[in-house]
């Protein structure tokens, strides 16, 4: 309304669409691996600026006979819990029946993200028990997230731990099973990618295993105004990462890659539309080269014995760490970190994307027990397949 510019995107899957929404003009936590981040605050949306956009979406999605909106998540421009009372309200109007109708959302649908305003996470679990918290963690030591994370200097460490523990004991499960939170954390290579911070970000999970979820995000290149600063790693090493985190015990997703082409991936927003030359229709020259190769597209390419093999090599991994203090080279690599410049060009609106896929779980103490635990659950599930294929048949009449 008052001429400020802010981007939404649309997700389209195959039997769903997943709407991402923005709550400001900008973002003052000025997290040095994306784009929005480095932008000042130029302001807050107000809750029917933030309801507009879902709404925009699901006119265009049934205009062009697609699925309508299912999901939302607060994931676009902004620090959603700094515009607390709007996005309250804009999450009130979204899911409740009476207004919106046949457009509101379950609240089970809809995904609020933080960088971690510990005050405003416990309020959310008070005010709105049923809307999903995702935390965006990006690091397992305070040290390396004040270097990557800035506003991590005012919400330490255990108190956002001490607050994921708060929400996880108010907020309501949708299911006995359902993960109370989403904990997010983008892979920088050379920076938070290394095998000491997989054991260490484990560490952290593991006893909070059934109320978490860690969603890891490979880094964009462009998701910042200083490109040559960060790199994606190799999908080897985002691959041993995940299987790491998941043979302590957590369950571990690894983000599908989409958007790049748009430069609308997770990150890019607000960089694009004046800090890289245009293309072709107007398209960014970011977006002309298209997305790489996805890493959920990679992994399942891969030979299963290589896999199984990279697995086992990880739960040893872990179960030769198992009992020891938080490894000593991971602070020895954050000390040897180049510093991160806070000079960052600032820049108007573009997009921002979120899914996630590839689910590796490992529910395990050591090797031993989970090749066990492996083994038999194989066993029983054959067992069980011939028994109930056996009784099926004999009711077929003869």
């Amino acid at each position: 309304r008052d001429g400020h510019h802010v981007e939404t995107v649309i997700m389209r899957h195959e039997a769903r669409t997943t709407v991402c929404i923005s709550s400001q003009v900008g973002c003052q936590m000025g997290c040095a691996f994306c784009a929005t981040g480095t932008m000042p605050v130029v302001g807050d949306l107000d809750a029917t600026e933030i309801v507009e956009q879902v709404m925009h979406a699901h006119a265009l999605e049934v205009a062009a006979g697609r699925p309508p909106v299912r999901n939302a998540v607060f994931m676009g421009m902004g620090e959603p819990l700094n515009n607390y009372k709007a996005v309250s309200s804009a999450l009130s109007t979204l899911t409740d029946n009476a207004i919106l109708g046949k457009y509101c959302l379950p609240p089970s649908r809809v995904t609020v993200s933080t960088v971690g305003i510990a005050p405003r996470m416990l309020q959310l679990a008070e005010d709105m028990p049923a809307v999903n918290l995702a935390l965006s963690l990006h690091a397992p030591t305070q040290e390396l997230r004040e270097r990557i994370v800035p506003a991590a200097k005012q919400h330490p460490l255990p108190d956002l731990l001490e607050a994921l523990d708060a929400h996880a004991a108010h907020c309501r499960r949708h299911s006995p099973t359902s993960v109370a939170t989403m904990v997010e954390y983008v892979l920088l290579s050379g920076v938070n990618d290394s095998e000491a911070c997989a054991l260490e970000l484990g560490r952290l999970m593991a006893p909070r295993a059934k109320n978490v979820m860690v969603n890891l995000i490979p880094y964009n290149p462009g998701a910042t105004s200083t490109e040559a600063q960060f790199s994606a790693p190799a999908h080897l090493v985002v691959d041993r990462f995940q299987q790491i985190v998941a043979a302590c015990g957590v369950t571990v997703r690894v983000r599908r890659e989409m958007g790049r082409d748009i430069a609308g991936a997770c990150g890019q927003l607000a960089l694009s539309s004046q800090s890289t030359p245009q293309g072709v229709n107007g398209t960014s020259g970011l977006a002309q080269a298209g997305d790489v190769e996805d890493f959920v597209a990679w992994r399942r390419m891969q030979p299963r014995d290589a896999k199984a093999a990279l697995q086992a090599e990880c739960i040893a991994v872990v179960a030769e760490a198992a009992g020891a203090a938080p490894a000593a080279d991971l602070v020895k690599a954050e000390a040897s970190l180049p510093a991160i410049s806070g000079n960052f060009a600032k820049s108007p609106a573009q997009v921002v994307t979120t899914d996630a896929e590839v689910l590796c779980t490992a529910r395990t103490e050591s090797a031993a027990k989970w090749w066990a635990a492996l083994t038999l659950a194989l066993a029983l599930g054959t067992v069980v397949c011939i028994t109930a294929r056996a009784r099926h048949q004999s009711r077929v009449p003869r």
